[in-house]
């Protein structure tokens, strides 16, 4: 049996390859997302609110990839999707409160925002 100061047989044992050695491995990852989005939205402006809905489809690529020791491996995923959205923002002067919900149709999941923001 091959023996690189004495660890090799407690490699062995843990599942490690022994060839690793007492070589320092390093993990390297990346990951990536990039999302295009078209939206179709409705609103109305009202005195003290401003009811909206829209639909939008989207885009999604990620790209992961690790190295670790003598392994590499990568994976490109891309996903369509269509939401449903609606909301209510709630003018306060120049400050707007908004509180939105979402629907996606196509994984079936649901999601609620709220912010605020300025509007000259």
């Amino acid at each position: 049996a091959m023996h690189l100061n004495g660890l090799a047989p407690s490699l062995a044992l843990a599942g490690i390859d022994p060839s690793y050695g007492t070589v320092k491995e390093t993990l390297a990852t990346a990951f990536s997302t990039d999302v295009i989005e078209a939206k179709l939205q409705l609103s109305k402006s009202l005195i003290l609110i401003t009811p909206n809905i829209g639909f939008g489809i989207y885009s999604a690529t990620s790209k992961a990839s690790y190295t670790v020791a003598t392994e590499k491996d990568s994976k490109n995923v891309t996903a369509i999707g269509t939401r449903v959205f609606g909301g209510l923002s709630f003018n306060m002067l120049i400050l707007k409160l908004d509180i939105s919900g979402m629907y996606n149709l196509m994984n079936q999941n649901w999601g609620v925002n709220l912010g605020t923001r300025i509007q000259l």
